[in-house]
């Protein structure tokens, strides 16, 4: 995992923070027609890369985060004053995975899944907190179904947290193994320099005096 994998977690992060503090509506998801017609108005305040394109921005974020998209939208049509900072996050973390792809498909492959599986936890952790605050001071003869969702919800982030520490696991090892490889990998140059000390030195004397040693 390169450098720019580790930034991009953090810019994805950052999108999960910002723009989903009221994703947990019921408004229905807007097609993505749509969200093209929307998207132009804002896209040209904002600082874009030669490659970026309206079409596979919006493929990518309905397949893995349609949650978001579907918070933008409202986002243009209550406060259209700070659609364009909401863009702007959602932009940076498409990109940053873009590069990712570029560089290395595998990871970014399953980097684009574990962005995925963070927005789905903090979704249903949101809506964990909010059946609890409806619940607050009620029997559960009196809301008995709401009861039995709030503690199925609880199971299930408790679960998805589970899963979410093996994968964070198997990330740490994924970054041990290639620190390694590129330790292994320098220690080889290194040693392979030291074999070849003598040759190393005689053509560097031959260059700067453009005699024989």
């Amino acid at each position: 995992m390169s450098i720019r994998f580790h930034k991009s977690k953090l810019v994805l992060l950052v999108i999960i923070t910002l723009v989903l503090p009221s994703a947990l509506r019921t408004e229905e998801m807007p097609d993505k027609a749509e969200l093209a017609g929307q998207l132009p108005t804002y896209l040209q305040t904002l600082k874009l890369s030669e490659n970026f394109s309206p079409d596979r921005f919006l493929t990518f974020y309905q397949e893995y985060a349609p949650e978001l998209l579907q918070e933008w939208h409202q986002v243009c049509l209550n406060s259209p004053e700070t659609a364009s900072q909401h863009l702007q996050q959602l932009v940076l973390g498409y990109e940053e995975l873009q590069a990712l792809k570029q560089s290395n498909p595998s990871v970014y492959a399953w980097r684009a899944k574990r962005f995925q599986q963070e927005l789905k936890t903090r979704l249903l952790a949101k809506e964990i907190k909010k059946l609890d605050a409806e619940l607050q001071n009620k029997s559960v003869t009196e809301q008995t179904d709401k009861f039995l969702q709030l503690h199925q919800n609880k199971q299930k982030l408790k679960k998805m947290l589970e899963d979410d520490f093996q994968a964070r696991q198997q990330e740490q090892q994924i970054e041990m193994k290639r620190l390694e490889t590129e330790m292994n990998m320098l220690k080889m140059l290194l040693e392979e320099r030291e074999a070849n000390k003598d040759n190393i030195i005689q053509e560097k004397y031959r260059k700067l005096t453009n005699l024989d040693w």
